[in-house]
């Protein structure tokens, strides 16, 4: 596929998912994949559109595809953490996060998912050090991350016992007061 046709698929694809638009998104990313099956950027876009959708087996199947093609590219990975995640395969997603931190050290979006995963899966050490983590590198968005995790994932999971669950609370409750007074953190 021609770079040109490849960019103006891909940008129609990005507004077509910005307009909540995602049968349209799928059938792009669908043309994409059709026009050039070994490339790894068609299955990505595949693959996150899918996931946008809701549909996260058969997302992380086109981010696997794309995984063997590119290996190294942590958006996959990235994606592919936040797709294990909503399927509850921590452990999975905990290992694609992890590599995804080793190459972007500085992507608070990746290292508070990993967090999440590590509270989810009952390390509550590690769930803090990666939290912790997140906040310092830009505390808005891991605020932001952890009121739609907890309202997503926790809240509502019967594997988080109630007193975790209070406890996170608590946390996102200090968390708050502390930008509501503009202590510390970057944004």
């Amino acid at each position: 596929m021609s770079d040109q046709a490849e960019d103006f698929l891909v940008a129609k694809n990005e507004e077509q998912l910005e307009q909540k638009d995602y049968k349209e998104a799928e059938a792009t990313a669908q043309e994409l994949v059709q026009r050039d099956p070994k490339e790894a950027l068609a299955w990505f876009v595949k693959g996150k559109t899918l996931y946008l959708e809701g549909e996260y087996e058969e997302s992380l199947s086109c981010l696997a595809k794309s995984a063997e093609l590119e290996r190294e590219n942590a958006e996959i990975w990235h994606v592919m953490g936040f797709c294990l995640i909503a399927l509850q395969r921590y452990g999975e997603a905990i290992e694609a996060l992890e590599y995804v931190k080793s190459a972007k050290p500085k992507d608070a979006s990746a290292i508070y998912a990993l967090g999440l995963c590590y509270v989810l899966s009952g390390d509550i050490a590690n769930a803090r050090k990666n939290t912790s983590e997140a906040i310092s590198l830009n505390k808005e968005l891991a605020l932001k991350l952890a009121n739609s995790a907890y309202t997503q994932a926790i809240e509502t999971s019967q594997e988080v016992s109630s007193s975790l669950k209070a406890q996170i609370e608590r946390n996102l409750e200090t968390i708050r007061v502390a930008e509501i007074n503009g202590y510390g953190g970057k944004r």
